[in-house]
């Protein structure tokens, strides 16, 4: 009897490693979805490769809240360039009382919008990048955050943070700073 229980467990016990076997090469044969590079957020849109990408955010007002130098009540202005466009961001520092600022953005019907936020330093590590943005057309603000950590040798990474849907019809954006966090809009 002993001897029929451990053939049949030798057996189960084989049966199921090659089983699993089966099943683990099966699992490591991508299929073609697995092979293709994932897309970002805005991209899954349908009308993505029509999308209007606005680079130069001195188009801000007021335009005496900006500067090309850093000022406690004030946005700095960068230049910056990536692989596929470059452009003027705004910047302001951890402790900014810099004003609200608003995006003319002049466009009709409904699009989907998404603020451009890059990772940033405070000179050793990563720090939050945080900014509140809103359409003028809503009450009350959104707070985005980029959660990218730095680039090889310290670069900084740009990730596009949705904002929302919404007709643009007499509706521009809104950006405004958060107390103490530094934030850096492209």
């Amino acid at each position: 009897m002993h001897d029929l229980i451990a053939r049949f467990i030798r057996f189960a016990l084989f049966f199921g490693l090659t089983t699993v076997s089966a099943t683990y090469l099966v699992a490591e044969e991508q299929t073609p979805a697995q092979k293709q590079t994932p897309l970002t957020h805005s991209e899954q849109w349908q009308n993505f490769k029509q999308a209007e990408r606005i680079t130069d955010l001195t188009r801000c007002t007021p335009a005496d809240a900006l500067s090309e130098g850093r000022h406690h009540d004030k946005w700095k202005v960068f230049e910056y360039e990536t692989a596929e466009f470059s452009g003027k961001c705004i910047s302001v520092g951890r402790e900014s009382s810099a004003p609200d600022l608003t995006l003319k953005l002049g466009k009709q019907g409904w699009h989907a919008v998404y603020i451009g936020l890059s990772s940033i330093t405070d000179l050793v590590r990563p720090a939050k990048n945080n900014v509140e943005a809103k359409f003028t057309s809503d009450p009350a603000y959104t707070r985005l955050s980029n959660r990218l950590n730095l680039g090889p040798q310290r670069r900084d990474m740009l990730e596009e943070v949705f904002l929302g849907a919404a007709d643009l019809t007499d509706n521009d954006l809104q950006f405004s700073t958060v107390y103490q966090m530094p934030a850096r809009i492209h």
